[in-house]
């Protein structure tokens, strides 16, 4: 009967051992798993934005020649493929031999930041002489990511960031046509 009192509360000091850093391990697998996603999704967006120009140069076969893409256009479908990411935080970088500009993807989208004028003189990515065959363009987004394991931080306020990074993808591609 002694030994029974004697024991009491070990389940709770068991739990305790090893609740804790379990519940760790497992925020941690899954923040861990996040930041995966988001690279991966950025890698994606990049490679696909950068192919989606590619094959828009001013050599498009089409009749009238509307091949040209506007700002607007080129935001909203990098918006299409960064599924998931918060446009007023992804900031995007395109390079071309006619054209170089970074802004935000929702400024982007608006169609208020982009390329100069192409030869009929409308705003188009890539701009007249950028998007002749064999021309580099290139495609460079970057999104923070901040880790949601600081809210288990000790005396973490509300203001507290931790473990802080920005996530880089680049992607270069040549005009097709």
């Amino acid at each position: 009967m002694r030994r029974g009192l004697a024991q009491r509360g070990n389940a709770t000091i068991e739990m305790t051992l090893i609740g804790i850093p379990l519940i760790f391990v497992l925020i941690s697998i899954f923040e861990i798993s996040r930041g995966m996603w988001i690279y991966h999704t950025l890698s994606y967006a990049a490679r696909e934005t950068s192919r989606y120009v590619s094959v828009h140069g001013q050599n498009c076969q089409t009749t009238p020649n509307t091949c040209g893409i506007t700002p607007a256009q080129f935001g909203q479908f990098l918006n299409t493929a960064a599924t998931g990411l918060e446009p007023r935080y992804l900031d995007v970088t395109f390079i071309s031999p006619a054209d170089n500009f970074t802004c935000k993807l929702d400024v982007l989208m608006a169609g208020t930041c982009g390329a100069g004028a192409d030869c009929n003189g409308l705003s188009a990515i890539p701009s007249c002489g950028g998007g002749a065959v064999g021309s580099p363009v290139t495609v460079t987004i970057t999104y923070p990511y901040n880790s949601a394991v600081s809210m288990f931080w000790p005396g973490a306020g509300k203001g507290f960031v931790f473990g802080g990074a920005i996530l880089p993808s680049t992607s270069q591609d040549r005009v097709q046509y």
